[in-house]
């Protein structure tokens, strides 16, 4: 009577040891998370809805403050190019940016000629900008604001019915998210390469040679060689996510959880 019970609590047991999630550590957020984005150092940062940026360590301990001093919704949040963080303003038509530490903050115009829906720091610290249309890609430089690269897109692979919501130069590659449906890949002089079909993207990262579309519930990593992807089924539903040398940080609305994950 004994041998179903002992082999009861052996599978329980095997199925406790067998899960792929193990959790580090549960933040409350100092704010509620509307942009995420990470920098080279393994920093964090989130910013609300009133234009905030708060910037986190890798083990969830909150560092420095940027409290904005103009009324405007950050459109665009990016801390990983040259040290700095980036932060457009769409209904303003601005861009700021800050040093390492969220100081010495400076505040830019744009000046281009048509209304910019969409703008992100390049590697080479220039400014790739999308316009109101979304089919033409531009680079400006940021000292006088003069285009030095231009591209109409060609609706044969970019269809009429597009939003995209976030763009990023990531490996001399451009990213452009088509929202919860693809990623366009551009090079790094606005050539057209590729598009990624996925279905449901929330957010978008990098880490190494890999494309992290996060799709809530899920994770789709896509190989940046081979465009091979693979799914990871999440323990917590995100808005944004980002994996720091082996440990996985999904952040919700007002949380940043830290997981280890260990692939059975």
């Amino acid at each position: 009577m004994y041998r179903p019970l002992l082999l009861c609590l052996l599978l329980i047991a095997s199925t406790v040891r067998a899960q792929p999630w193990k959790l580090v550590k549960e933040i409350k957020l100092s704010t509620s998370c509307a942009l995420a984005s990470r920098d080279r150092n393994d920093h964090l940062y989130i910013a609300d809805v009133r234009g905030s940026i708060y910037q986190y360590d890798k083990d969830g301990n909150p560092l420095n403050l940027y409290s904005t001093k103009q009324l405007g919704q950050i459109y665009l949040l990016e801390s990983w190019q040259g040290l700095r963080t980036f932060a457009f303003y769409q209904d303003l038509q601005e861009y700021l940016i800050a040093d390492r530490f969220l100081s010495n903050e400076r505040t830019y115009k744009l000046k281009p000629d048509t209304y910019i829906r969409l703008a992100t720091l390049s590697q080479d610290l220039n400014l790739w900008v999308l316009g109101e249309d979304n089919l033409i890609l531009q680079k400006l430089n940021t000292f006088d604001q003069t285009i030095t690269i231009e591209n109409q897109w060609s609706n044969e692979y970019a269809g009429e019915d597009i939003n995209i919501t976030y763009l990023k130069e990531y490996k001399n590659r451009l990213y452009l998210l088509d929202h919860l449906k693809r990623v366009f890949v551009f090079d790094n002089l606005g050539n057209f390469i590729t598009v990624v079909n996925i279905e449901g993207i929330r957010s978008l990262s990098f880490s190494d040679q890999t494309m992290l579309a996060n799709l809530g519930e899920t994770l789709v990593k896509v190989d940046l060689t081979r465009l091979k992807k693979e799914v990871v089924h999440l323990p917590v539903s995100t808005e944004h996510l980002f994996i720091i040398n082996t440990r996985y940080y999904l952040i919700t609305k007002d949380s940043m959880y830290i997981y280890d994950y260990m692939p059975l």
